[in-house]
């Protein structure tokens, strides 16, 4: 392929003079006016009719070695001999205090990249854009006070963290010092290697970051930063001002890009700026511009994903996502609604995702999507801290999630920093009281009742101090009941409603202990007082077994409708079912073989023979 362009000849007077222009760079040579190159020239006498130029013979040619086409003028920040550390250009960050320097000659640049950081200090270039990935970036570190202990390398940085060290690697001139808590790292690189080139009079896009290890590890998103478009050979760029003096990047701008988001939502692999960790292992990734916002979204699961805007579950406005057949997706946006229906959240129409993806790859389902900051639903404050949720299930369809598999974070979608939300566990705090009121001091408190008579009265003050801890405990456990997030659900079905019933009868039962009528007299056998102690007594009675026996089955409904409890809790509770109802069993069995003394239910006495148990017949 000819690359010879405005081409001219002239022959007069036995001279031929032929000019043309070409490319300085071109498939089949580059020619580089800095650096020395070859030259060789011939001329032939073939005549001018020949297809194929003739050979010129040994006296018809010459060449030179190491001609300067062209003797360019030193930028500002290069040198004409050898490098050194005194450095003539620099730029200042906003990351950790981390600055650079820099000073280049025609073949080799090199770098000081100091920052406030008892870590790693690192520098990168990207060629596409100002991202982490992909890049080449040098990472180093040093001990403090230990000259030799140096680790300071070359890295390709790909997409999801992945940092590999190069296997060519160019560095040299390495040194490393670190006082208190500032690091410092010089090296030198050739401005062209197998991996990358740094152009002194193109713009290249230069990342940063510290790490506060001195193994690479990731940074965090407060923790980096880049530049667009820095002239490594004037110390020029849209960030910068001439060299050496640099400015700052302006704080806070780490998610933000300018123009649209559709390359980064859509790119394989993507290259988001910002990403946040939750507890249950769902990782979020974004950029936003001035008007929207991409997301990506992803958990280990076969199932959805969801992320939405809110500081609970229930009212939250969220995406929830999933992949069928073929990687399609199905993601939309849902005003939360309902905790126990699945169907029942409120679907958000029109759809205002758009550049929707979704994959499922080794078990792992990514949900990609690009949102409005502001909609009718919800509006996303760019600046600010903005409550988020997070929730995923195994299933492809809507569906319910248990509490492990949800989370709460508090996130800046502007300068990447966030912050896990402990979400206060109060359904188990509700089911430990509730379970210790109705289920394990009230059966005691009935035992003591029926069965510590021949104590005298020792059974009554153990009875009414066991009753009114239990009562105490039902009042905290339904305290926390009604702060379990479900929007007014807790009460529509079961377990609630027997719940709240019994509950109430509970009160009602304490309080009718505490009010009970007094005891007949024999001689007042049969008057209205007698006939009032009687239907109070077995009122009591049968109130309290049937509050405990429900009370027990409540249990069961509250299991299965708790979809983080586990198998050994109802185990539990049905082991000790069984031991209550068959310690009742066997204490009565026993009272019946040796009859025991008791009073008939008005609390009159009649006369048995002693039992070594106590009284049944109450």
């Amino acid at each position: 392929e000819q690359a010879l362009v405005d081409i001219q000849c002239q022959q007069m007077n036995g001279i031929t003079t032929i000019q043309f222009d070409r490319p300085l760079i071109s498939p089949n040579l580059t020619l580089n006016l800095t650096e020395p190159v070859n030259v060789i020239w011939a001329n032939g006498n073939g005549g001018d009719d020949a297809d194929v130029p003739a050979n010129h013979g040994s006296a018809n040619r010459g060449g030179t070695a190491n001609l300067t086409l062209a003797t360019a003028p030193l930028l500002p920040c290069q040198v004409a001999g050898p490098l050194s550390d005194n450095f003539l250009c620099s730029f200042n960050t906003s990351t950790n205090g981390l600055t650079f320097q820099w000073v280049a000659n025609a073949t080799d640049i090199r770098f000081e990249v100091s920052a406030l950081v008892d870590g790693y200090v690192a520098i990168g270039f990207n060629e596409e854009a100002v991202l982490m990935d992909p890049a080449i970036s040098v990472i180093g570190s040093c001990a403090e006070g230990v000259a030799i202990d140096i680790d300071i390398r070359e890295f390709s940085l790909a997409a999801g963290r992945v940092v590999t060290p190069l296997v060519n690697q160019t560095l040299f001139d390495l040194a490393c010092v670190q006082v208190g808590q500032n690091t410092t790292i010089r090296f030198s690189r050739p401005l062209i290697t197998n991996d990358s080139q740094l152009s002194l009079t193109a713009p290249i896009n230069v990342i940063w970051a510290t790490g506060p290890g001195d193994a690479p590890a990731f940074h965090g998103n407060q923790n980096r930063l880049g530049t667009p478009l820095l002239n490594l050979g004037t110390g020029m760029g849209p960030a910068v001002t001439p060299a050496p003096t640099g400015v700052p990047t302006p704080v806070g701008q780490v998610c933000i890009v300018e123009g649209p988001l559709e390359d980064i939502a859509t790119a394989e692999p993507a290259n988001y700026l910002c990403n946040f960790d939750t507890t249950i292992g769902i990782s979020l990734e974004w950029t936003l511009n001035d008007t929207h916002i991409a997301y990506s979204v992803s958990q280990n699961t076969g199932g959805w994903v969801g992320f939405g805007f809110g500081s609970q579950m229930i009212g939250s406005t969220a995406m929830i996502g999933w992949c069928v057949a073929g990687n399609q997706p199905t993601v939309n946006e849902y005003v939360l609604r309902s905790q126990t229906n699945a169907n029942g959240q409120d679907l958000i129409d029109p759809n205002p995702f758009t550049s929707i993806l979704c994959t499922e790859v080794d078990g792992v389902t990514t949900v990609r999507y690009i949102r409005p900051l502001a909609t009718p639903a919800f509006t996303i404050d760019p600046n600010g801290n903005v409550n988020t949720v997070f929730a995923f299930n195994g299933q492809d369809q809507l569906s319910d999630h248990a509490r492990s598999q949800s989370a709460s974070a508090s996130i800046n979608f502007n300068d990447g920093t966030g912050q896990n939300i402990e979400i206060e566990d109060f359904v188990t705090i509700h089911s430990a009281f509730m379970w210790t009121g109705f289920c394990g001091l009230m059966p005691l408190a009935m035992f003591a009742a029926r069965y510590m008579k021949p104590l005298g009265a020792v059974w009554f003050y153990t009875h009414i101090t066991l009753q009114t801890i239990a009562v105490a405990f039902t009042c905290v456990g339904f305290a926390f009941a009604l702060r379990v997030d479900d929007d007014g659900e807790r009460f529509e079905e079961l377990h609630g409603r027997l719940g709240l019933s019994l509950f109430i009868a509970g009160l009602v039962q304490f309080l009718g202990g505490v009010l009970r009528p007094h005891k007949v007299k024999p001689e007042d056998t049969g008057s209205l007082s007698y006939y009032v102690r009687t239907i109070w007594s077995w009122g009591h009675k049968l109130t309290g077994l049937a509050i405990v026996v429900l009370a027990a089955v409540n249990v069961f409904e509250g299991l299965d409708l708790d979809t983080d409890s586990e198998d050994i809790y109802r185990e539990l509770h049905m082991a000790w079912v069984i031991i209550c109802v068959g310690l009742f069993v066997l204490f009565d069995i026993v009272s019946c073989m040796y009859g025991g003394s008791s009073k008939d239910v008005s609390g009159l006495k009649k006369q048995y023979p002693q039992s070594p148990i106590g009284d049944r017949n109450l």
